[in-house]
């Protein structure tokens, strides 16, 4: 499988060991089954590599502090490695077992169908995923535990900036309260900014219609917001506790 150039050599071939086990295990898996059963199997394949390479991606991205792979860029790099194990995996191995193809293809490239993306989302690997993703998301925003906070701090001179609107000046008035209290998880950064600061239009928000909502639609997209704004800010770090 192709790799991003920056991804270390050792984190590569811990995937690629994975992947001829997995193959292994798909052979096994599919004798016996319809053609209709043999997407189980191989969804569970497909996984199996995804959960690997998203160790080490996470792995990666909390050591080397790497932009490409932190914050929403880190969930990207996954799905886009996701989309290429199933494509692969189904020319190299999956095809030749008589597993269906679980992938369209186009003038834009290759995407996953529907009904086997519903399938991955709703696996147990995909719950891994998201835990994973968010831990590497809560330790790269440790990562400024050491940077002094904004507050006293003189001013430099630099290029003029844009005014921000009412609207997320009063957003980034309730993150700084809210920060003052020393909050240990993101959930409570998000229910006390519900009726305390308007809605943006960012994602998962505005399609939720609120704060706390948008976070229990999408956690990780609501980790990533919130990751962003915090450093942005220049805020305290979480308190120890669960996240």
């Amino acid at each position: 499988m192709k790799y991003p150039n920056e991804f270390p050599r050792h984190a590569r071939a811990r995937v690629e060991a994975e992947t001829l086990r997995a193959f292994g295990v798909l052979e096994q898996d599919v004798r016996g089954k319809t053609r209709s059963e043999r997407d189980v199997p191989f969804i569970r394949c497909v996984m199996r590599i995804f959960l690997v390479f998203v160790r080490e991606a996470c792995e990666f991205g909390k050591k080397s502090g790497h932009r490409a792979w932190t914050d929403r860029e880190l969930d990207q790099r996954c799905r886009d490695f996701l989309l290429l194990i199933v494509v692969d995996a189904w020319q190299d191995k999956a095809k030749d077992l008589g597993v269906r193809e679980m992938f369209t293809s186009g003038g834009w490239g290759y995407s996953i169908q529907d009904d086997a993306r519903r399938r991955i989302e709703k696996s147990d690997e995909w719950k891994q995923y998201q835990e994973l993703l968010l831990d590497a998301f809560e330790s790269q925003s440790q990562t400024h535990r050491s940077m002094p906070s904004s507050k006293g701090l003189p001013l430099k001179k630099g290029p003029k900036t844009v005014k921000r609107s009412s609207k997320y000046e009063a957003i980034d008035a309730a993150l700084r309260s809210i920060a003052e209290s020393l909050p240990t998880r993101h959930e409570e950064v998000f229910s006390s900014l519900d009726g305390r600061a308007p809605v943006p239009n960012a994602q998962p928000f505005g399609k939720a219609g609120g704060w706390l909502s948008g976070y229990k639609r999408d956690r990780a997209a609501a980790h990533v917001w919130l990751s962003k704004a915090w450093s942005r800010l220049r805020l305290a770090p979480f308190a120890k506790g669960p996240k």
